[in-house]
C-alpha cells in the first residue's frame, strides 16, 4: 500500500533542475532551427547507440545522464549525446 506522500516524492524525483535545463536548451535550440530531423537511418543508428549505453534506461525509454526521451532526441539535427556517442 504504502503512503500518498511517498509515492509523490518518487513522482518528483524524476524531473531534476538539470533535466529541466536540458529541456528548455532542447527546446530552444530546435526552434531556432526550425525544427530539422536527422534521416531515418541516423535516427535508427542514434537509437541503437543509446540501447547499448550503460545510462539508457530501458522501462522509461530515456537517458539517465540528460533525462531526455531518446525517442524523441535521437529525431532532431541539434542534438548529441552527452556521452559524445552521436554528435550534431
Amino acid at each position: 500500500m504504502g503512503c500518498k506522500d511517498c509515492k509523490n516524492d518518487k513522482k518528483l524525483k524524476v524531473f531534476t533542475m538539470k533535466h529541466m535545463k536540458n529541456f528548455l536548451t532542447f527546446f530552444y535550440q530546435n526552434l531556432k532551427s526550425g525544427f530539422k530531423q536527422v534521416s531515418f537511418d541516423e535516427y535508427h543508428n542514434r537509437q541503437a547507440i543509446c540501447r547499448g549505453c550503460m545510462f539508457f534506461n530501458h522501462e522509461q525509454v530515456r537517458c539517465n545522464d540528460c533525462g531526455c526521451y531518446i525517442k524523441t532526441k535521437a529525431k532532431f539535427k541539434t542534438e548529441e549525446c552527452p556521452q559524445g556517442f552521436w554528435r550534431k
